[in-house]
């Protein structure tokens, strides 16, 4: 690549992000105490497209934190503790699966098993997104 089609780069995203900065810099002013939103929701508002601020988040402007999502008024909504309880005789176990494959494969097996001789069971998907303690 030539240095002229570098520097026609560096112009074009230079310019996008001087953009991206006026647009925010517009919506700060005119939303003085914003509420506090999940980013989808702020993505939406800003820039009338939800994925839009996860494209952003890419960036140097936010890798650099330049911009936050606290400056933003967001957050990243938390995955809700997803769980099954599958019935059966004794004490419940729970079972926090590594992730959502695992999980159905192991639903379906417990399922499998004769109620009265299996188990009581509370699994859960994705052991990072599991409260320390939880009931079913």
């Amino acid at each position: 690549m030539s240095d002229d089609g570098v520097e026609n780069k560096i112009e074009k995203l230079v310019a996008e992000e001087h953009a991206l900065l006026e647009r925010i810099a517009r919506w700060l002013r005119d939303n003085p105490a914003p509420v506090q939103v999940p980013a989808e929701e702020r993505s939406a508002e800003l820039f009338d497209d939800e994925k839009a601020l996860d494209r952003y988040r890419k960036t140097r402007l936010f890798t650099s934190g330049m911009l936050t999502l606290d400056l933003l008024a967001c957050y990243d909504p938390p995955l809700p503790f997803a769980s099954q309880h599958v019935p059966g005789s004794g004490p419940v176990t729970l079972l926090v699966a590594e992730n959502l494959a695992t999980y159905t494969s192991f639903l379906t097996a417990a399922r499998a098993l004769d109620e009265a001789t299996r188990a009581p069971i509370c699994t859960s998907p994705g052991a990072s997104a599991a409260p320390s303690s939880r009931a079913c």
